[in-house]
């Protein structure tokens, strides 16, 4: 019962990290006392007239909140702006809303046993502590339709093969949505998760636009007009792929996924949306 109430707590859009796949908190003693107090509470209210007992939810995966654990994240290197011309910075002016990343405020923090996404020294760093190969993202923000949506992310000291970071969008609900990866390696991959599988549009494609290894330093965007979704690396058109999986708007977010390193991080710094006219 008590974690049925916390998928229904998460389907209701009270929490906002997921994964590919189900995770479990450093610290479930919070959470399962809350759902505890929900559950007596309930049941005491519905006992004369035997209310059934509420539906489980299938909402994968789900996390729990922890107290963070504060570090130090490294400066981030000032960006070079480009100059190609097919750059959506170059025409579309100023971003209808943009996030240095100062407290956070905005976004699902959370700390697990295998990943971690916090707001430290003006980034947003998101940690995967488990070479597990699929991602864990979380969510924030208003809802987008049409959009070009970009973030500066920038890789820590351990940075290699196929792991990756990026951007998920046109989410209907945190479970669900588009993802758009960049690796190590300097591939970037195109993909929508149902709920229940990943369906790839395009899978790993390198490209030299795409800075590689430790250190390294991208512009993530994305430009979704209608069904056709445009990829971009540092101001570089990578190309346009359709797909109607997710044809309406939705919530955007982060992610991060360790598959060979066995600690990876990325600092996001400087996300910004522009609304298609």
């Amino acid at each position: 019962m008590c974690r049925a109430l916390v998928l229904t707590l998460l389907a209701a859009g009270l929490l906002s990290a997921c994964s590919g796949f189900g995770a479990s908190g450093e610290q479930p003693g919070a959470a399962e006392t809350l759902a505890a107090r929900i559950v007596q509470s309930t049941l005491a209210a519905n006992a004369a007239t035997q209310t059934a007992a509420l539906p489980t939810h299938t909402l994968t995966p789900t996390v729990e909140l922890a107290s963070p654990t504060p570090s130090v994240a490294p400066a981030t290197p000032t960006p070079t702006p480009t100059q190609d011309p097919a750059d959506p910075r170059l025409t579309l002016g100023d971003p209808d809303w943009s996030d240095p990343f100062a407290d956070g405020s905005t976004w699902y923090t959370y700390r697990t046993d295998r990943s971690s996404a916090q707001a430290e020294g003006g980034q947003f760093v998101m940690t995967m502590t488990q070479p597990l190969g699929y991602p864990d993202w979380t969510t924030a923000g208003p809802t987008l339709y049409d959009f070009y949506l970009e973030v500066y992310a920038r890789t820590g000291p351990q940075c290699a093969g196929q792991d990756h970071y990026g951007l998920f969008f046109r989410a209907p609900d945190p479970n669900r949505g588009y993802l758009l990866a960049f690796s190590c390696d300097g591939k970037y991959r195109l993909q929508a998760w149902d709920g229940a599988a990943f369906i790839t549009i395009l899978n790993w494609n390198p490209h030299p636009a795409i800075a590689v290894g430790p250190g390294a330093l991208n512009r993530v965007g994305v430009k979704v007009d209608g069904t056709n979704i445009g990829v971009y690396a540092n101001g570089v058109h990578l190309g346009t792929y359709s797909d109607a999986t997710f044809p309406t708007g939705g919530k955007f977010g982060l992610l991060v996924a360790a598959a060979e390193s066995p600690e990876f991080t990325v600092y996001y710094d400087d996300l910004a949306y522009w609304a298609l006219p």
